[in-house]
């Protein structure tokens, strides 16, 4: 090609359309690139987030073990849930208070004193 053949095709709105479309579709590409990356990080933040979650979970749970194998939970256990004691010891039961009813003496009476009192109560008898 000649010096003036190159010249024309660089000029050629042909060129630039061609151009134009090609550079599209690589920002076209470049954006989807960059938001398949986006959701990636986004969703490794998310995963990271909930294994330290799991794994504080499971520091927990295994302290938990730890207690329940220990002995200072098995006596405690035993005592709680199973009346048991240790030779020596001496159990102590509260009971919880009992309210009584008040009553009035003499307000037995027998059965017709309390049919009357039935009947006469509304009437200020």
């Amino acid at each position: 090609m000649s010096h003036r053949g190159l010249k024309k095709f660089l000029t050629s709105p042909l060129l630039y359309i061609a151009g134009g479309i090609i550079l599209s579709l690589f920002v076209f590409n470049a954006r989807v690139v960059f938001f398949r990356a986006w959701s990636v990080w986004r969703e490794n933040n998310e995963l990271e987030q909930r294994v330290l979650a799991s794994e504080k979970k499971n520091q927990e749970l295994a302290d938990e073990i730890a207690y329940a194998r220990s002995e200072g939970f098995r006596e405690r256990e035993g005592k709680a849930r199973l009346n048991l004691k240790r030779s020596g010891e001496e159990v102590v039961v509260i009971l919880p208070k009992k309210e009584v009813p008040a009553t009035t003496v003499g307000a037995g009476g027998g059965f017709w004193r309390r049919i009357f009192t039935w009947i006469g109560a509304p009437f200020g008898f």
